[in-house]
């Protein structure tokens, strides 16, 4: 997806249903609010879910997704740690088997293509398996017997960009004003009604 349109998505208040099914906006900003919070910015922290190797190819996946341009990508906002929270924290038993199985697939893929890990294949090769992957959501869309929101990557895409757009980075890049102070992503306007006018 362009980073334009991604923009535009998020942007509107309709984008909640389009990353997060069956979440309303403030449901949605609610669990950015509580997934960031175990997340401290510029803080490394170990990954919990993921295998070194599954965190090398949601790395290499997301910044294929949303790349370092004139704007930081996916890796700077630090996805992959957006991503492990959610599978330690907020994916049921079903859907991290699913997510795992996905980034397993990506592996095999990539090792079909280029006898190398996703993490380790040329730019080309790793395009080609995004490529392939986004066409096969494509076409489940176009199915309606099937639900796109069962798929891998459909995960893959939307876990990118709400880790992106509500890193400190991503806010940045939506225009987004920073103020003086520590920098708190997704923060209710209700947690701080009584500190006075903001």
């Amino acid at each position: 997806m362009r980073r334009r349109r991604a923009l535009e998505i998020l942007g509107s208040a309709a984008s909640a249903p389009v990353l997060f099914p069956g979440l309303a906006l403030d449901e949605l900003t609610a669990l950015g609010v509580r997934v960031r919070r175990g997340l401290v910015p510029g803080v490394s922290r170990d990954i919990e879910t993921l295998t070194p190797e599954q965190a090398r190819t949601v790395t290499a996946l997301a910044e294929v997704i949303i790349p370092e341009t004139d704007t930081p990508g996916a890796t700077t906002a630090g996805v992959v740690d957006f991503v492990d929270v959610l599978l330690t924290d907020w994916l049921d038993a079903g859907e991290r088997h699913r997510f795992l199985n996905g980034i397993d697939d990506v592996g095999r893929r990539a090792y079909d293509l280029e006898l190398a890990a996703f993490a380790d294949l040329s730019p080309e090769g790793r395009i080609s398996i995004v490529a392939g992957l986004d066409a096969e959501i494509e076409a489940v869309r176009q199915d309606p017997e099937l639900e796109a929101s069962d798929y891998f990557f459909y995960d893959m895409k939307r876990f990118t960009l709400a880790g992106y757009f509500t890193s400190e980075v991503g806010l940045r890049a939506l225009g987004y004003r920073m103020v003086p102070g520590a920098f708190e992503g997704c923060v209710l306007v209700g947690e701080h009604a009584e500190g006075g006018d903001r």
